[in-house]
C-alpha cells in the first residue's frame, strides 16, 4: 500500500485525466442527480474506464488506510443494513411514488402511501440517502438520484438487484458455511482461527456440490 499522499496524488492525476477526456470528447461529467445522461461510464471509453478502475482501487485503498482495522471490518459488516433496507425500500410501493410524483415527495405521502410508520421509513430512506440512492434536499422531503432512477428505468436490472438481495444475505451464506465446516469436514471451531486452515476449507466449501450458491452475472 502506498501512502496517504502517494494515493491522494495518483487519486487526483487519475481525475485530471478523467476531466481532460471528457472535456476533450464532449462527455458530460458524471453525477448523481435526477436525470444525468452521460456515456461516462460507458466502456466504450477506453482511457477512461482503465483511469476509472484506477482510481476506485486507490480510493479503495485509501478508504481501508483511513478507517483502520476495527473501521474497515465495521463498515464491511454494516452494509447489510444498507442492503436491508434497499431491499424494505423496493418492496414498498415508495420507488414508483417517487417516480410518478416528478419530484421530491414528503415522508408523510410515502408512509401514507406504503403504510410503514414514519419513524420506521424515515431510518430507511436515511441509510439510502447516505448511499447516494435517494436525495433529500430538505428535511423530510425525498426524491431520486440517477442511482434510484436506474432501478425505475431497467426493470430487468431491478429484477437482478433484488434477487441478488434475498438469494444471498450474509447470515445464510455464513450459516451455510459454517455448516458445513462441522457437518461434511468435522471441523473442530478452534480449527477455524488460523488464517491457513479457513482458506482451505473454504476453498473446499467453494468446491463442495453442498457449497455456496454460484453467483449469479447480470
Amino acid at each position: 500500500m502506498g501512502s496517504l499522499r502517494q494515493l491522494a496524488l495518483d487519486i487526483l492525476h487519475e481525475c485530471t485525466l478523467m476531466e481532460t477526456a471528457c472535456q476533450k470528447n464532449d462527455i458530460t461529467p458524471p453525477s448523481v442527480a435526477a436525470g444525468t445522461k452521460t456515456t461516462f461510464w460507458s466502456d466504450s471509453w477506453k482511457d477512461i474506464s482503465a483511469s476509472r478502475s484506477r482510481t476506485l482501487g486507490a480510493i479503495d485503498t485509501l478508504s481501508t488506510l483511513l478507517h483502520g482495522p476495527h473501521g474497515y471490518l465495521h463498515e464491511f459488516v454494516a452494509t447489510s443494513w444498507d442492503h436491508g433496507a434497499l431491499y424494505a425500500f423496493l418492496q414498498s410501493p415508495s420507488l414508483a411514488q417517487m417516480a410518478s410524483a416528478g419530484g421530491p415527495v414528503t415522508l408523510p405521502s410515502l408512509a401514507e402511501k406504503s403504510r410503514i410508520p414514519e419513524d420506521k421509513l424515515m431510518r430507511i430512506l436515511a441509510l439510502l440517502r447516505c448511499r447516494n440512492i435517494v436525495h433529500e434536499p430538505e428535511i423530510g422531503v425525498f426524491s431520486l438520484t440517477a442511482i434510484s432512477e436506474q432501478l425505475v428505468k431497467d426493470e430487468d436490472f431491478r429484477a437482478w438487484v433484488e434477487f441478488q438481495l434475498v438469494a444471498c444475505p450474509t447470515y445464510e451464506v455464513a450459516a451455510d458455511i459454517l455448516g458445513f465446516l462441522r457437518r461434511e469436514l468435522r471441523v473442530p471451531i478452534s480449527l477455524m482461527r488460523s488464517s491457513r486452515s479457513r482458506t482451505n476449507m473454504l476453498l473446499a466449501f467453494r468446491d463442495s456440490d453442498k457449497g455456496m450458491r454460484p453467483p449469479v452475472a447480470y
